[in-house]
């Protein structure tokens, strides 16, 4: 998915299938990409830095595609399936995009305050919104109401600065597997290599050069614009960023930093906005007649991304541990991350798997669990009522149903778990399951009434297809 789609919307972009090779190579070889994808196993991030070009190619579309030309009116289109794709893979890269997006409308104002293209703009919000309310809906009302880490307000006392990559591991143009997560203060040994390398790094040393010689062209101002704004991502990946500065501001932006948990994160728009550059001076050296030195330059980055690439996985392969996998079973395991999303309180190794709790008096003569969902046998031998706690952790939504239907009360138990409490003298089945309130069934309607009409509409697109335009970069200055 990385190298097609890449190489597609590159390729769209410079109107070029070279560029879009070059740039192709350069984005899914980068280091960082094979970083959280083999070292880190990131699935959902690298799902979405897969996707990111998709997104870049839909403002670039946005932005530089004629308002008056009728395939303008199909940009909300691609806008939609960026942002959408970025939602349901990373939500941490989507916002990231939404941030650098901002920054590049801002850069681009005059442009984005034109009636068919804000028009665009809503209605790809709007779409965006309904395609995803499904998952938007519990999302969000699980964020603002329940007692989780992630809505902590301690939680947002941590600092990430610390975490950000160091000016010799950002800029190292060799760079080996390492395992670890080092903070700045831990130096390099050992640490994992937050780094773009040496060949995107080439097409802003040749951008400087072709500047400095005077040269102007429409494909080198786009290369320009993505160095400027890969050099500004790479700074806030980086441990010289003021990060813990923007914390002592507090409210929203503390959450939001805080939120962010490693600045390396970054380097993900960094490979993207660097590719740009990478490509527009490409197309930049073969407009001008030059196509012998664009051949050079594109065959140095390219064999750079290999090399780079080559001697990263084969260190990761000889000094990864070995994992022998002999069932389904033993592809698990227990690791929970930085713990957000459990209750507020909670020490998971505290926690006993499959372990019920049953007060004096209360008999539990037979129980059967399904995922989240728990059937009891339960006696209440005295006239108090008593109560039980079960493996599963109180998140809102679960409810306690007898046999006749009537509801018993939940409240939180040892370690956040579910307590249910036993009526006195009661005798009977319990089921205690998750019960999805209405607004997510309404949520899930809306998004299948929208998906219907957003496939509908792409395949009556397909049916009228009207070509694209010509590309700007026939257009010299």
């Amino acid at each position: 998915t990385s190298v097609v789609l890449s190489y597609v919307c590159f390729a769209k972009i410079f109107q070029s299938r070279r560029a879009g090779l070059l740039c192709s190579a350069l984005y899914s070889l980068t280091i960082y990409r094979l970083l959280i994808l083999y070292l880190k196993d990131h699935l959902g991030q690298t799902t979405a830095m897969a996707l990111l070009p998709l997104l870049m190619y839909a403002i670039w579309r946005l932005l530089e595609t004629d308002p008056k030309a009728p395939e303008y009116r199909r940009t909300w289109i691609f806008l939609t399936l960026g942002e959408t794709v970025l939602i349901q893979c990373h939500v941490l890269t989507c916002e990231l995009a939404l941030v650098f997006g901002i920054l590049v409308f801002l850069c681009n104002l005059r442009k984005v305050i034109r009636i068919r293209t804000l028009l665009e703009l809503a209605k790809s919000t709007a779409m965006t919104l309904l395609l995803n309310a499904w998952f938007l809906v519990p999302f969000l009302q699980y964020y603002e109401a329940e007692k989780l880490n992630i809505t902590n307000p301690e939680l947002y006392t941590r600092t990430i600065q610390s975490q950000g990559a160091s000016i010799p591991m950002l800029l190292g143009l060799l760079q080996f597997a390492g395992h670890s997560d080092n903070t700045i203060d831990q130096g390099l040994l050992g640490a994992m290599p937050f780094t773009l390398g040496a060949a995107l790094l080439l097409g802003v040393i040749v951008l400087c050069v072709l500047l400095l010689y005077g040269e102007r062209s429409k494909a080198l101002s786009l290369s320009l614009f993505g160095a400027a704004f890969g050099l500004l991502s790479l700074w806030m990946a980086s441990a010289l960023f003021p990060w813990d500065a923007l914390q002592t501001l507090g409210g929203v932006i503390a959450r939001l930093v805080s939120a962010l948990q490693y600045p390396t994160r970054l380097l993900e728009v960094s490979t993207l906005f660097l590719c740009l550059c990478a490509g527009g001076v490409y197309v930049h050296l073969e407009q001008r007649g030059d196509g012998k030195r664009a051949l050079y330059f594109g065959g140095c980055s390219a064999a750079a991304a290999i090399l780079l690439s080559t001697l990263f996985l084969n260190g990761l392969l000889e000094t990864s541990p070995l994992y022998r996998i002999y069932d389904a079973h033993a592809m698990g395991n227990a690791y929970l991350s930085g713990r957000e999303y459990l209750p507020v309180g909670t020490d998971e190794n505290a926690l006993l798997a499959g372990t019920y709790i049953c007060e004096d008096g209360v008999n539990m003569t037979e129980t059967l669990k399904q995922g989240t969902t728990i059937v009891m046998q339960v006696e209440n031998t005295v006239n108090d009522a008593r109560a039980i706690e079960v493996p599963l952790l109180y998140y809102s939504g679960y409810q306690a149903i007898d046999k006749e239907g009537n509801a018993l009360p939940l409240s939180y138990g040892t370690q956040q778990v579910i307590r249910v409490t036993v009526p006195a003298g009661y005798a009977g089945e319990i089921r205690i399951a998750f019960v999805s309130p209405l607004s997510w069934r309404v949520a899930e309607v809306l998004s299948l009434l929208s998906w219907i009409f957003f496939l509908g509409k792409l395949w009556i697109d397909r049916k009228k297809r009207i070509p694209d335009g010509q590309a700007w970069r026939t257009q010299s200055e």
